[in-house]
């Protein structure tokens, strides 16, 4: 369970920034997918830890669909846990890098594998499992276009997960 497929921020012809986004408002971003139609990776359900201590939890509910599999998977986050920094990092690096880069999610069940052509697209990889001792792993891979997509889906996890800073 691996399929490709280009990628796009979630709630197709709503702007999910169009309230407070800078204003210094909370936005109203419910959920980011990156996919389309049957083959997509979902964040949702954010419960972001709140307040100023970094070693506060919280969480997000990941999901994964492609033809033929759906899985979905909560996933543990502190708050410096730094999803937000790491979509940053890529939309920043959009020119294209060497290598991967990874975040992965405290507790394990989340790994998120960035990969550059160098060019015009990233691909992420995104490993699912029950935890660090796992029994099941299920994985899917989309692209994003480098520049002006990526930077979109960077300010939405931020909207939906804001960092804490440690």
């Amino acid at each position: 369970c691996s399929p490709t497929q280009p990628a796009h921020t979630a709630n197709p012809g709503q702007d999910p920034l169009a309230f407070g986004a800078h204003s210094g408002q909370s936005a109203r971003v419910e959920a980011v997918t990156l996919g389309h139609g049957d083959e997509s990776a979902t964040i949702s359900n954010a419960a972001p830890p709140s307040g100023t201590d970094p070693y506060e939890g919280g969480s997000f509910d990941v999901s994964l669909r492609a033809p033929g599999m759906s899985v979905r998977q909560s996933v543990f986050i502190f708050g410096f846990s730094g999803l937000a920094a790491y979509f940053a990092d890529l939309a920043e690096a959009w020119r294209g890098w060497t290598g991967s880069k990874v975040w992965e999610s405290p507790e394990h069940h989340l790994t998120i594998e960035a990969t550059s052509d160098g060019g015009s697209h990233v691909e992420l990889t995104l490993i699912v499992r029950n935890g660090a001792m796992f029994t099941w792993t299920c994985s899917i891979r989309v692209q994003v276009e480098a520049g002006e997509e990526m930077a979109r889906i960077a300010r939405d996890i931020e909207y939906l997960l804001p960092a804490t800073s440690a």
